[in-house]
């Protein structure tokens, strides 16, 4: 009895030893996993060389051409651009490419058709279309008219998205934790302290939800900035363009240029006589407030000297008598 105790405590021993090592493996194998999701997040993957590792093959440190094309699936990207076309009818180009986008599964975001200081027309249209049609979608853009611009950007967001896809997992599995616990709460504190914590979870939710839903937005659909400008104006520099005048219209362009000359002298003798005009009553005013002004200062200056002359006269009279 005592063997059969050692014996199975020997074997205890065994089979505890054993499954520590499978537990340790099994532990080895949930990290290269978790090394791959973490890998998807940011558009690579090495899951396929984690099983043919597992699986002892000698391709095991080189993903698959299946691994590297899900990889890419897995990317996310923002498509912008900008193409800059010319046309001899800005109006109807505008209309043709509006017109253009139902059959790209497309839309116009914004547009605007004006004209500058030389009343030729201009236009701007912001499209979004689906990223898979976005490159026909340009190809026939020049097919219609001329480019004389293009560029495009590509901005990489898997990190970001696969983040907010992962808080997002997360804070929906804290709200249904949440609200198994409101259920089996049976006092009112109890009950507002699982509230408060449910409120700020969905809000915090409602959040990532948003910027997920916008990334999809932006990844799913291109925008493209497309301009419209008229075409420039070739110089004609051709024999027909570029010959002498004859003697008639040589005399025609004289006689216009002096008509137009005397036309110019006249209105400017008109101008100077409708501003004299004009003038006539504000300078006539102002010169006879100038006279009486300088009548009264002399008058005002002769008083005073006859006055003063008269006073002299006075004196010199008053001696004279003494004197006798």
């Amino acid at each position: 009895m005592k063997f059969g105790i050692k014996t199975f405590g020997r074997t205890g021993l065994a089979a505890l030893l054993c499954a520590g090592v499978l537990l340790t493996a099994g532990c080895s194998a949930i990290a290269p996993m978790d090394s791959g999701l973490r890998d998807n997040a940011t558009g690579y993957t090495n899951e396929s060389a984690v099983y043919d590792g597992e699986q002892g093959s000698d391709s095991a440190a080189v993903p698959s051409t299946a691994a590297v094309g899900a990889a890419r699936e897995n990317q996310k990207i923002i498509y912008t651009g900008d193409i800059t076309l010319e046309a001899q009818d800005v109006r109807q180009l505008h209309d043709e490419i509006v017109e253009s986008l139902k059959g790209y599964g497309g839309y116009v975001s914004s547009s605007d058709v004006y004209e500058n200081a030389d009343g030729q027309l201009y236009a701007n249209i912001t499209v979004r279309v689906p990223t898979e049609q976005m490159d026909a979608f340009r190809a026939a853009l020049s097919d219609k008219a001329k480019v004389t611009q293009s560029s495009q950007n590509a901005q990489e967001v898997t990190e970001e998205y696969y983040d907010i896809e992962a808080r997002i997992e997360h804070l929906q599995k804290q709200e249904q934790e949440l609200l198994r616990l409101m259920e089996k709460a049976q006092t009112v504190e109890e009950i507002m302290k699982v509230n408060d914590s449910l409120s700020g979870v969905q809000e915090e939710l409602e959040v990532y939800e948003g910027k997920k839903r916008y990334l999809d937005d932006r990844i799913d659909d291109s925008t493209l900035d497309i301009h419209i400008q008229p075409v420039r104006e070739l110089v004609k520099t051709n024999q027909e363009s570029i010959q002498a005048m004859t003697g008639e219209e040589l005399g025609n362009g004289m006689l216009k240029g002096l008509d137009n000359s005397w036309r110019i002298l006249v209105n400017i003798l008109g101008f100077i006589v409708i501003g004299i005009c004009y003038l006539i009553l504000p300078l006539g005013v102002a010169g006879g407030i100038t006279l009486l002004v300088i009548y009264l200062v002399r008058r005002h200056k002769r008083k005073k000297t006859a006055k003063a002359e008269a006073a002299l006269q006075k004196e010199d009279e008053t001696k004279e008598e003494t004197q006798q």
